[in-house]
C-alpha cells in the first residue's frame, strides 16, 4: 500500500469528546481514506483520550502517539515526526471540517503553495457571549486580512491549516519553549513570522471555513492572558527586530491598556488590589452579561493579566519602551 500523501497532525490534552467528534468529521471527508493518515498526539492525556481513539472505527489509518505534557507546540513537531505524509495538515482538537476540506485544501498545493491558510471562525453553534462577540470581531479582522492576501503574523495560526513536509523541515518547525509546561500562546504566531520572513508562499483561503469551539471561560482566558504576556517577552527576546510591533501595536496604543500598564509596571503588586473588581468581572460574564461597560472592565482586568505576565518574564523594559513610543 502506497505511504498517503497528506499526514494529519492532532495535539490533545484532556478533550477526548473534541477529538472523537474531530476524528468522525474526517471520517466523512470526500477524499479517498486511503489518501491521508491522522496522528493523534495525546500531550499528557489522563481522561481515556488515547484508548477511546485506539478503539474508534474509522475508515482510515490513524495512531495514537502518547507523550507527557510537553504542549502543543512539542506535540505537533513529535507527530510529524512520527508521520509520513509529504503534505502536512495541523488540526487543533475542537474544530470541526466539513465534507469538502481536504480535498480542497489539497488543490492549494497542487497549485504550489507552502502553506494553506483556511478561515477558522468560532461555530454557529457556539452560545453568544461578551468573549464569544469578542472573537467573532477578532474573526472578521483576520478574514478581511485574508480577503486581501495580506496576511501579517498575527493572522496566522495552525488550527487547522495546511503546510507541505519540505517547507515545515526548511524552517524549523515550532518553538517549544513557547507552550512548555503548560503555558499558552504565540507558537503559532512565531512560526508564522519565520515562514513570511523566509518568503514563503502562503495561499489564503477565506471561502475554506472551518467551525471551531474556541471561546473559552473566563477564567481559562485570564489564565492565558499571563502566559501570553510571558511569550510575548519570549518572541521579542527572539526576534529583536519585531519587539515593540508586540508590545506598542498589540497592547500600547489603546487607553485601557496603557493606563493598566503603567500601574502595574510601577506597581505589580496593584494586580492583586484588582481582585474583587475580577470576580466581579468573571461573575458577571458567566450570568451572560455583555454591553460596552462590562467590555471595557474585561479589557481592563485582562490586561491586567497580560501586564504582569510580562513584567514576571523580566519584560519591564519592554513594557516601559513601549509606553513612551
Amino acid at each position: 500500500m502506497p505511504d498517503p500523501v497528506l499526514s494529519i497532525v492532532v495535539p490533545t490534552h484532556q478533550r477526548r469528546d473534541q477529538v472523537l467528534r474531530l476524528l468522525q468529521a474526517l471520517g466523512e471527508q470526500s477524499m479517498d481514506p486511503a489518501a491521508f493518515e491522522v496522528v493523534v498526539v495525546a500531550d499528557g492525556c489522563s481522561d481515556g483520550t488515547a484508548r477511546a481513539v485506539r478503539e474508534t472505527r474509522l475508515p482510515y489509518a490513524v495512531r495514537v502517539i502518547e507523550q507527557r505534557q510537553q504542549g502543543q507546540g512539542a506535540a505537533r513537531n513529535h507527530g510529524v515526526a512520527e508521520s509520513s505524509g509529504s503534505q502536512l495538515i495541523f488540526f487543533d482538537d475542537d474544530v470541526v471540517p466539513d465534507a469538502q476540506f481536504l480535498r480542497s485544501l489539497s488543490r492549494s498545493f497542487a497549485e504550489g503553495a507552502d502553506v494553506v491558510l483556511p478561515f477558522v471562525r468560532v461555530a454557529p453553534w457556539v452560545p453568544e457571549s461578551l468573549l464569544a462577540r469578542e472573537q467573532r470581531e477578532w474573526d472578521a479582522e483576520v478574514v478581511a486580512a485574508m480577503a486581501q492576501d495580506r496576511p501579517t503574523m498575527d493572522h496566522i495560526h495552525f488550527i487547522a491549516t495546511g503546510m507541505t513536509r519540505a517547507c515545515f523541515e526548511a524552517v524549523g518547525g515550532f518553538d517549544g519553549s513557547f507552550t512548555a509546561e503548560g503555558a499558552w500562546g504565540k507558537e503559532d504566531t512565531e512560526l508564522g513570522y519565520r515562514l513570511l520572513r523566509g518568503g514563503y508562499r502562503i495561499c489564503c483561503r477565506p471561502e475554506l471555513v472551518v467551525d471551531s469551539d474556541c471561546v473559552v471561560d473566563p477564567v481559562v482566558a485570564l489564565r492565558r492572558a499571563r502566559s501570553l504576556g510571558a511569550n510575548d517577552v519570549r518572541f521579542a527576546r527572539k526576534h529583536p527586530d519585531v519587539a515593540m510591533a508586540l508590545i506598542r501595536d498589540g497592547l500600547c496604543r489603546r487607553r485601557i491598556p496603557r493606563t493598566v500598564g503603567a500601574l502595574v509596571l510601577r506597581r505589580p503588586q496593584a494586580v492583586r488590589w484588582l481582585a474583587p473588581l475580577r470576580q466581579a468581572v468573571i461573575a458577571a460574564i458567566n450570568r451572560g452579561w455583555t454591553g460596552a461597560v462590562l467590555y471595557r472592565l474585561w479589557i481592563g482586568v485582562w490586561t491586567a493579566e497580560w501586564w504582569l505576565g510580562l513584567v514576571e518574564a523580566g519584560g519591564k523594559d519592554l513594557g516601559l519602551q513601549g509606553l513612551r513610543r
